[in-house]
């Protein structure tokens, strides 16, 4: 990430780190991992996945007491991302890198 502190929201960068969070493999995190996995305190932690529970973006998770999951309100967010990037363009760059290092043949798909 660039150097640029002066131009960001401290705030928003931490709400996102969060969400990015769920980037992973890992599809459930608590308070108590957030915050050790960011260093962000628990309490802003606290405040921040209630902020993004009330708005959509995570959802406390039935499955698993006391931990959160990505919430319904990013499958629009990543559909409209879907529907408007240009995916070919965007994956380009890394199938030619894999064919030119490996020299393998790659079928791209999207779900």
């Amino acid at each position: 990430m660039a150097n640029n502190k002066g131009n960001t929201s401290e705030t928003l960068d931490k709400g996102l780190r969060i969400l990015n969070l769920y980037c992973g493999e890992k599809a459930t995190y608590s308070l108590s991992e957030i915050s050790r996995c960011l260093g962000i305190n628990k309490t802003s932690v606290f405040r921040f996945v209630n902020t993004l529970c009330e708005h959509g973006y995570l959802q406390k998770d039935a499955k698993a007491r006391g931990a959160y999951s990505l919430g319904i309100k990013t499958i629009p967010l990543a559909h409209s991302f879907l529907q408007k990037a240009d995916i070919v363009q965007c994956i380009k760059p890394y199938v030619d890198e894999v064919h030119k290092q490996y020299d393998l043949h790659i079928d791209v798909g999207l779900i």
